[in-house]
């Protein structure tokens, strides 16, 4: 993989802001206000996905910089976090990274 690969810019987080983790309590309430905005879920699991391929893609170029093949597994729940995993391992695979996915409970059929 070529070690210059990157994110595209959309999906990067501004380089001056810090990432940091909600409280399940910051989570519920933004949901909350997503729903009553009629804000679709799958954009919501998108934005999840991409920030956390975004971090993950930040650690795995650094790694590579520094002569480490990187390797991603992935561990995706039946759950919506399952589905912001699938997310995330779709956009890392899409920049280039070699990913896995280990799913404990096969996901839900949607159709």
């Amino acid at each position: 993989m070529d070690p210059e690969i990157r994110p595209p810019s959309s999906c990067m987080p501004p380089s001056y802001l810090v990432p940091r983790s909600l409280l399940t309590s910051e989570v519920r309430q933004l949901e909350r206000a997503a729903e009553k905005l009629d804000f679709p879920a799958l954009v919501l699991m998108e934005h999840a996905a991409c920030g956390v391929a975004a971090l993950a893609a930040h650690f795995l170029t650094t790694w590579l910089r520094s002569g480490t093949a990187p390797r991603t597994l992935v561990l995706a729940g039946p759950g919506n976090n399952g589905g912001d995993g699938y997310g995330a391992a779709r956009q890392l695979a899409a920049w280039g990274f070699p990913v896995r996915v280990w799913a404990p409970v096969p996901p839900a059929a949607t159709c």
